[in-house]
């Protein structure tokens, strides 16, 4: 229930120039639909990616690229609860690779 909360307080903490990507499941393991090895997965990929680098600490869920500072849960149990609103998602995992669509304008650490 704290993802969200955990990628802000990391965000504002942790000063790294590689990329720091929280994720999670909606459905556990053992529901049909389960996400949580593909949103792992999309992790990865978003971690992996040059681009990622220095954008601060980024939520990847539902092949979504959220950033830590914008991104709230809004439902429940939906897999497509966590959003940010009036900014919308940085980026998306699509099956060529990750895609940013946004750029960071300012990116603020407490030290």
């Amino acid at each position: 229930e704290a993802l969200d909360e955990t990628a802000y307080f990391l965000d504002l903490t942790v000063q790294a120039t590689i990329p720091i990507v929280v994720t999670g499941a909606m459905r556990s393991s053992n529901e049909l639909g389960a996400d949580g090895l593909y949103n792992f997965l999309s992790a990865v990929k978003v971690a992996s990616c040059s681009e990622a680098a220095e954008k601060g600490v980024l939520v990847v869920l539902n092949d979504e690229i959220h950033c830590a500072t914008n991104v709230t849960k809004t439902h429940t149990s939906n897999v497509a609860t966590f959003q940010s609103p009036q900014y919308g998602p940085i980026g998306m995992v699509t099956k060529r690779g990750v895609v940013f669509h946004h750029a960071l304008v300012h990116h603020e650490t407490y030290s």
